[in-house]
């Protein structure tokens, strides 16, 4: 980095790099992680210190507001995503279009998948099919399994949402050797047949953000691809009604203080 580079300060600020999972290049498992806004001071505020080694240059294609959410939500579903491989010509399903799925839908649909939105009701189809969705499963409508399986069967699903209900309905949409990667924090407890996951080959694994490599791998490809997060601005000054919109759920996607 040099004076006048355009930076992120992402999720991760610290890893020790001398850990098993650092050493094995998962530095996002180190438990010495130092966290923005959970362990370190975060971002609410004009200036931020962050270690040159876990800042982020950003190109300049991408704009600073649209970036934001990118280091964080970006991160999280281009992460998995990645590490599927080649992505041309697979199912990739998104369950929950939200802050995270509706990057999900455009990551996915930019490395060539074809594409699925999971969502409930009629509100969220448009957006999908904007960013990117070629199938909509309407989970008030009809069965995600059953739906997916006429499709082949999944070969990636990213879970975004926190519905426990919503994690069980889409194990059985996921096809031989399928993945289910669980994104979002869902705190009810849930079902699973373990027997159901081996004719299949079939896994469910959990996913943190992602490496430092990733995240610059991320960032060129956004700006590559033309992907940025829809996103509210506000100004700084306003950070406590945003965060009570936050509380609401009346946020749309995603929000950004500016200075």
């Amino acid at each position: 980095l040099s004076p006048g580079d355009r930076v992120g300060v992402p999720w991760m600020q610290f890893a020790c790099g001398e850990c098993a999972p650092c050493k094995a290049g998962a530095e996002m498992l180190c438990a010495a992680q130092k966290s923005t806004g959970i362990t370190v001071n975060g971002g609410y505020a004009q200036f931020v210190t962050a270690p040159a080694a876990f800042a982020h240059k950003i190109p300049d294609a991408l704009d600073l507001v649209d970036a934001a959410p990118l280091l964080c939500a970006g991160i999280t579903v281009f992460a998995p995503l990645r590490r599927e491989g080649n992505l041309a010509g697979k199912t990739v399903a998104v369950a929950g279009i939200g802050g995270l799925g509706h990057l999900g839908l455009r990551m996915a649909s930019a490395m060539g998948a074809h594409v699925v939105a999971i969502l409930r009701g009629e509100e969220k189809a448009a957006l999908a099919r904007q960013m990117g969705a070629s199938e909509i499963i309407d989970s008030e409508k009809e069965k995600i399994g059953k739906r997916l399986t006429a499709m082949g069967g999944a070969d990636l699903i990213l879970l975004t949402g926190i519905s426990a209900r919503l994690f069980e309905q889409c194990i059985p949409g996921l096809g031989p050797n399928g993945t289910l990667v669980v994104l979002a924090a869902i705190a009810e407890k849930a079902s699973v047949l373990p027997a159901g996951l081996i004719a299949g080959q079939k896994a469910i694994r959990g996913s943190v953000i992602g490496t430092r490599a990733d995240m610059d791998a991320m960032l060129r490809f956004a700006a590559d691809h033309g992907i940025s997060p829809l996103v509210e601005r506000h100004p700084l000054e306003n950070v406590n009604e945003v965060l009570e919109k936050l509380r609401k759920g009346t946020v749309r996607l995603r929000a950004v203080l500016t200075p």
